[in-house]
């Protein structure tokens, strides 16, 4: 049975913005899936996450945008710790804290968020499982989660960095990237999304 995780209604927004900049019948995407799009421009409330999901995805696929997680990332980037999408940062130390508070606000926003940050010997995997099973993986989320991490760890690492390897639950074969990404080593089909971040990157500051 699929689980309801609920998150804050305005976390759709940026979506709206750019589907509505590329001219796409916003509203009728929304009803076609379910989406309350009223309390998304109200900016109030929680909608069902995977409504959500499933908005983005039909989306994508009905104005043929093979990256349209990747572009709204883009368009809305997190360029300070007041930029992650309303969500509440409080002064860290260094990336490790930054990632850890970041978990917990996330999960403020959401009731699934199931993030987690996986320490190892040569640093740290940034992990997002699978929330709503095999059938149900979107790589357009896991697009823009993927750049929305990266743009976090720049805010210490700089605006160029990119993470060594990404492992991706979304799909089982090479799917279309994002040219900034081509040296990015990918592995496809595995069983949650992972992004590695080596020790000496952990440790710097804001």
């Amino acid at each position: 049975m699929l689980q309801l995780h609920l998150v804050q209604a305005a976390q759709a927004m940026p979506f709206v913005r750019v589907l509505e900049k590329a001219g796409a019948p916003v509203r009728k995407l929304s009803e076609r899936v379910g989406m309350p799009i009223d309390a998304v421009y109200a900016g109030k409330g929680v909608i069902g996450e995977y409504c959500a999901w499933r908005f983005i995805d039909h989306a994508a696929k009905h104005e043929k945008l093979d990256l349209f997680g990747y572009e709204v990332a883009t368009r809305y980037p997190v360029n300070s710790v007041d930029g992650l999408g309303g969500l509440r940062m409080r002064t860290a130390p260094s990336l490790k804290v930054l990632l850890k508070y970041f978990i917990e606000d996330a999960q403020a926003e959401s009731t699934g968020c199931p993030y987690s940050l996986i320490l190892r010997t040569d640093g740290a995997w940034f992990e997002r499982e699978q929330m709503f099973g095999e059938n149900r993986k979107n790589w357009q989320v896991e697009q823009y989660m993927i750049a929305i991490i990266i743009q976090i760890i720049r805010l210490c690492a700089g605006p160029r960095w990119l993470p060594p390897w990404i492992k991706v639950s979304s799909s089982n074969k090479a799917l279309h990237i994002p040219e900034e990404w081509r040296d990015i080593n990918f592995t496809w089909g595995n069983k949650n999304t992972e992004i590695m971040i080596p020790a000496e990157i952990l440790k710097l500051p804001l």
